[in-house]
């Protein structure tokens, strides 16, 4: 079985992007565009619930604290522990949008 080719703990978005051009060739390459846009994700989260829980990749992933925080490599993939509170609203960010035709 071949690997992915990019690292996900080093470089999470390289994920991220490969499957974004992965869902983009889908959908010029001639198939049904609906379906290569229909995930929000285009199958970034499948990529990183296998590496993270399926093939044990959870270990390899830091867990962020004060006392690695100079240590680790920036756009890195963490783990942190807190809380989340005071959430008064959503912010969406999109990096590339389709516009109907």
């Amino acid at each position: 079985m071949v690997g992915p080719q990019y690292d996900l703990v080093g470089n999470p978005l390289g994920a991220v992007r490969a499957t974004f051009e992965r869902a983009a060739a889908a959908e010029s390459g001639g198939r049904d565009p609906v379906a290569a846009f229909r995930s929000k994700d285009w199958g970034a989260s499948e990529v990183f619930r296998s590496f993270l829980f399926e093939q044990g990749g959870l270990d390899k992933v830091p867990l962020l604290d004060a006392s690695n925080l100079g240590l680790i490599k920036p756009n890195t993939l963490v783990r942190f522990r807190g809380m989340v509170q005071d959430m008064l609203g959503n912010e969406f960010y999109a990096g590339a949008f389709k516009v109907p035709t």
